[in-house]
């Protein structure tokens, strides 16, 4: 009984991330003026990494970040280069241990890479210029990455992963 009831606790966690991931991208955004969009969803899917197992943290983002490429931002058009992308982003994040240490922050830098690299070919690929600017894609990225290390500070101050007990 306890492996299911592990197993419904990640599960309801992952449901709620990608929930918080499609509405941070839907209804908490501001246009880049470098290109794009700025929201914290991108935050929002490094903390799912850490809080959850990687399977479950990729079905999140998937259903999170691609669902809101189908429900029309930026667009369905988009939803296949997000699927393969935002999984990637998190494949070096670990759910053990605190929030800030070495490895979450160097996966960070990858995360970076990964966002910024791969849409930029998927703009090559699909062809909306103006999009997946790589000026916006790095403030986006940018603004990520800080607004993440700014909650994973208070989280771990409040001991917080330890509160849920995951």
């Amino acid at each position: 009984m306890k492996n299911q009831s592990k197993h419904l606790r990640r599960l309801t966690l992952a449901a709620m991330f990608a929930a918080l991931m499609f509405v941070s991208i839907i209804f908490i955004r501001v246009d880049n003026p470098a290109g794009g969009i700025i929201h914290p969803a991108d935050a929002v899917l490094y903390i799912a990494a850490i809080f959850l197992p990687l399977p479950y943290a990729m079905a999140a983002a998937v259903i999170g970040m691609a669902g809101a490429n189908i429900a029309g931002f930026p667009g369905i058009a988009w939803a296949p280069a997000t699927a393969i992308i935002k999984p990637l982003m998190i494949i070096f994040f670990t759910h053990q241990g605190k929030i800030m240490q070495k490895r979450n922050i160097i996966a960070l830098t990858f995360a970076f890479f990964i966002n910024v690299t791969g849409y930029t070919i998927a703009n090559q690929i699909i062809g909306f210029n103006g999009l997946a600017t790589l000026p916006g894609l790095l403030v986006q990225s940018s603004v990520a990455t800080v607004l993440f290390v700014m909650l994973a500070v208070a989280m771990d101050s409040a001991k917080l992963k330890d509160r849920l007990e995951l």
